[in-house]
């Protein structure tokens, strides 16, 4: 579970620098 936590993170980073409004798609989505 450790992994997929890491690669949520990295991908809210990907998604910030696009200046995209997917993050917000990430924040929610805490397990």
């Amino acid at each position: 579970s450790a992994l997929n936590e890491g690669e949520r993170y990295q991908f809210d980073l990907e998604v910030d620098r696009r200046g995209k409004h997917s993050a917000v798609n990430l924040s929610p989505h805490e397990g």
